[in-house]
């Protein structure tokens, strides 16, 4: 067994496309994680594997008793089959933020990074030293571990940091709304804030809060950034739209 790898289990055979998980040990460096995403990559490539094949850290905690929830693993990413590049470098950008502590659910899909934060008061912190690694150099998911409460799709040629915390901010602020920073991970990226399960007084506090002029320049070129707020009234759900900043549309 590679050095590092507490277990390997196979789901189904590669004839029929099936899966195998490697799991790396809680003490197993960088190097070790990346050595072994190398090696498995080779030997299925050199056994015809036909199915996937993940690495992932050892979960320590997967369930949550008194939250009754599953937990999900410091980290994982598909090393088999993958595009040309090798991933050596993606393994120990993934290792490097487990470091930072704070972090869980770190993953890559089609290149894309999304990272979990367990508390949103660390959320400010880790958002600017994440987006400093190679990893989530072109934008990446981040969001609450198990928990709808935030989630930003940051884009960082559209998306200023200093917005980005003045997001967070406001979600720490309004703990019970779902704030989300959506943006599309390919093609134009246009980013839109949603924030809803707002009341009529929060929804208006906020409505005056995200056309203040200090956010006119969200965008890192200037052009305007959407929101749109939900509030529940006694009518129903009511709907506020705007741009950050106030700036004008078209």
């Amino acid at each position: 067994m590679l050095p590092g790898v507490v277990d390997v289990t196979t789901s189904g055979t590669s004839e029929m496309g099936g899966s195998v998980a490697v799991i790396m040990g809680t003490t197993a460096s960088r190097d070790d994680v990346a050595d072994a995403g190398a090696a498995v990559g080779d030997a299925a490539t050199d056994l015809e594997w036909h199915g996937d094949i993940t690495l992932a850290r050892e979960n320590l905690k997967p369930f949550d008793v008194e939250q009754d929830i599953s937990l999900p693993a410091p980290w994982t990413l598909l090393v088999f089959p993958v595009p040309a590049e090798p991933v050596e470098d993606t393994l120990r950008d993934l290792v490097e933020i487990e470091e930072m502590g704070g972090t869980a659910a770190i993953t890559v899909t089609n290149g894309w990074p999304s990272v979990g934060i367990e508390t949103i008061e660390d959320f400010p912190t880790l958002f600017e030293q994440i987006s400093q690694t190679e990893l989530f150099a072109d934008g990446g998911d981040y969001s609450l571990v198990n928990s709808d409460h935030l989630r930003i799709v940051h884009i960082p040629k559209r998306t200023t940091d200093e917005a980005v915390l003045e997001i967070v901010d406001i979600a720490t602020a309004y703990p019970d709304a779902e704030v989300l920073l959506e943006a599309a991970t390919a093609g134009p990226q246009w980013p839109t804030l949603y924030i809803a399960r707002l009341t009529s007084d929060e929804a208006s506090a906020l409505d005056a809060r995200l056309r203040d002029p200090k956010l006119s320049t969200a965008d890192q070129e200037g052009y305007p950034v959407d929101y749109a707020l939900t509030a529940i009234g006694d009518q129903g759900a009511v709907y506020t739209t705007g741009t950050l900043g106030d700036v004008p549309e078209g």
